[in-house]
This record gives C-alpha cells, structure tokens and sequence, in this order.
C-alpha cells in the first residue's frame, strides 16, 4: 500500500495507528511505516488506542492484543461500539482496519 498522491504533488499520508507496549517493537514498525511513506502515532496501552482512534481516526491500527490495562479485544470491542468506528472491519485482508497481533502461543489461549 503506498501513500495516496494528490493532484497538486502534495502527499496525503496513509495513517497507521500502533498499539504496541514495547517500546523498542513500536519504534521498529514507526520507523519502518515512515520511511514507507506512512504517517504514524503509537499507543502504549488500550486506553490511549481507543482515545487516539476516535479523536483522529486512522486507516489501520496494528493493535497487540496483551497490552496493560485493557487488552486488545477490549480495543475493539469499544471501538465496534462507537459511531464514528462501528463500521470498521476487523479482519485480515484487501480493506483491513484492524490487524491484531500478539506475541503469545495461541494453542495456550481460552475463551
């Protein structure tokens, strides 16, 4: 995905909201999305994800699902539950908004 151009050469960044709460993990995928193009904000725990995508709403959010404080479904649910984010699709794929990750096995996870 590169950054759309506008018709007067100006550059309208894609923006890409990190939710990682390791410092040195957000740091390497903000620098990585700028240097392709890609303006970027990070937030270190779910509180800040939800605060920050509802004041400035973003085209993706790569969210960790273990984060301090609420988790990364919690994340989403609260935004699915807001007007300006309920359409949102939280999936995989050709329109993602959504792209939840997570360091943990998920053969250890339950219900």
């Amino acid at each position: 995905m590169q950054a759309p151009a506008l018709t007067d050469d100006r550059v309208l960044p894609y923006s890409i909201l990190v939710v990682e709460d390791d410092a040195m993990l957000a740091g390497l995928l903000q620098t990585t999305l700028r240097v392709d193009g890609f303006a970027t904000a990070i937030a270190s725990s779910g509180e800040a994800a939800v605060e920050h995508a509802l004041r400035e709403v973003p085209h993706l959010v790569l969210l960790d699902l273990m984060l301090p404080g609420i988790d990364g479904f919690e994340v989403v649910r609260r935004l699915r539950s807001n007007v300006k984010t309920t359409t949102w699709k939280i999936r995989c794929g050709p329109s993602i908004r959504a792209w939840m990750t997570t360091s943990r096995n998920p053969s250890t996870w339950t219900s």
